[in-house]
């Protein structure tokens, strides 16, 4: 298994899902979504544009690239952003949900994440705990593996 193949296997499952989580009571009405690095964004963008909800993807301090900034923006242009969602496939360590929380609240340091949406199940969580227990309790996670994984068979 890659890290994110359910977006390369099924991916018009994979986006109905993320869409249809967006939508779930424990997420507070996103005004933005946001993601990091391939993962994040391979999501990203067809969930904001079938969404009508902005996205933007943060880079790693780690990528070269032709752009200063650490936050590109894409879909309809916001100034503001006060409830974001975080798009990723798993959590392993931790860091990249740390860095993108890092890099929202210094941008914007009156936004809040309500929401932390993962297409892709880790295969060994007890691995992996550490990673998790970076992870505010209090914000929601959503964990769409199973239910991409049925929306894909009952289409076949």
């Amino acid at each position: 298994m890659c890290y994110f193949s359910n977006i390369f296997e099924f991916p018009t499952a994979t986006i109905e899902c993320i869409c249809h989580a967006l939508k779930n009571p424990r997420i507070d009405r996103p005004d933005f979504l946001v993601g990091c690095g391939l993962s994040g964004s391979l999501a990203l963008v067809p969930v904001s544009t079938r969404s009508g909800i902005p996205c933007g993807i943060i880079r790693k301090t780690s990528d070269q690239s032709h752009s200063f900034s650490t936050l590109e923006l894409g879909g309809p242009y916001t100034f503001m952003v006060n409830r974001y969602v975080i798009i990723d496939d798993l959590i392993s360590s931790g860091d990249t949900i740390h860095h993108i929380t890092h890099e929202m609240t210094r941008r914007y340091p009156h936004s809040r994440c309500v929401g932390i949406i993962l297409y892709q199940e880790s295969e060994d969580k007890i691995v992996h705990k550490d990673g998790y227990d970076k992870i505010d309790d209090s914000i929601p996670m959503l964990v769409l593996e199973h239910q991409i994984h049925t929306i894909a068979q009952e289409s076949n």
